[in-house]
């Protein structure tokens, strides 16, 4: 039986408990826990989605990992807090993922990955202010972004202005890290550090970037509303799936009610924007997804044909959005 954990942001939600974990039987489309995960205690949340919601989220034997802005709850399957792990170098926390002896951590206000091990010590430290990109122009006519790893950032928020690279992706292949920007639009890997396999020019944006094979690369480009996939060995873009054209394929009631999310016309669109498109778990390399859309939905897909397998609405609020997506392991 397929179960995933979903963690979406209510934006421009003053409220402090404008962050939501689900965990759904995706069998039976059946919410069968929902549980509230609070802000920081910030000055201020920010505009938009800011320092508010549950962001990054992973399965690892038996133990839900949750993320907040600075905070990673660690949950077990009943949903009893476990375990509290912070570090000072923990900042505007996106996607985590799990190894053998601890988590990667993207802490993207500092343009930084981390791993940390089980009781949140930090083990590796990777800083990306030097990265070159579409960008790379204006990167070097400012100065050279510094970041003291002796500081605490867990209270600072910074303005997407200041980010290099906007890093909001890890994902382990193999067992190997590979990371995403979303402002040069790369796919890099880690462990050691290498040349990207992808930089895709002027394509920016990207959310949930991931290696699923040896030959493919996958990222979500959310503003453009598209699944693409990379070659690996030479990062050429081999595929995109744009979603705005689904229904012009298959006329059923899961791609109107797609359709209708992706086109509707959104009153406060610097705040939410419908058809927003984060959150990317694999069924089965290379064809087989899940992925998260704004409102708060997940669907099912089949790239190999471009259908949509199924889908659940787990909101209707359109300021509700998905940001981390994954399947609970057996």
């Amino acid at each position: 039986m397929l179960q995933i954990l979903v963690t979406t942001v209510i934006r421009s939600c003053s409220d402090r408990n404008n962050g939501l974990v689900y965990q759904i039987d995706w069998e039976h489309k059946r919410i069968v826990h929902t549980q509230i995960l609070p802000s920081p205690d910030l000055a201020s949340l920010g505009p938009r989605g800011g320092a508010r919601g549950a962001r990054g989220v992973v399965s690892h034997h038996g133990l839900f990992y949750v993320a907040n802005f600075n905070t990673i709850f660690v949950f077990n399957q009943d949903w009893r807090l476990e375990q509290i792990l912070t570090h000072p170098l923990f900042n505007g926390i996106h996607e985590i993922d799990a190894a053998d002896d601890g988590l990667w951590v993207t802490s993207t206000g500092i343009d930084a990955v981390l791993k940390i091990d089980w009781s949140g010590q930090l083990l590796t430290y990777y800083s990306l202010t030097d990265l070159n990109g579409p960008q790379a122009s204006q990167v070097q006519q400012r100065p050279r972004r510094m970041i003291d790893t002796e500081c605490d950032y867990r209270q600072v928020l910074f303005a997407n202005e200041q980010l290099v690279t906007h890093v909001n992706s890890i994902r382990l292949y193999e067992g190997r890290p590979y990371l995403g920007t979303n402002k040069q639009g790369m796919i890099i890997g880690l462990e050691p550090m290498e040349q990207e396999l992808v930089h895709a020019g002027d394509q920016t944006g990207f959310h949930n970037c991931c290696r699923i094979s040896e030959d493919l690369c996958i990222a979500l480009a959310s503003l453009d509303k598209k699944i693409l996939g990379f070659a690996a060995d030479t990062g050429q873009k081999s595929f995109e799936f744009d979603w705005t054209t689904v229904s012009t394929h298959d006329q059923s009631r899961k791609a109107r009610l797609v359709e209708r999310i992706f086109n509707q016309i959104d009153p406060e669109p610097d705040v939410a924007r419908s058809g927003w498109t984060r959150g990317l778990a694999v069924i089965e390399p290379p064809f087989h997804y899940l992925i998260g859309v704004s409102p708060a939905m997940i669907i099912e897909i089949n790239l190999a044909d471009r259908t949509i397998i199924d889908l659940f609405q787990i909101s209707d609020n359109r300021y509700e959005s998905v940001h981390g997506l994954t399947i609970i392991d057996q």
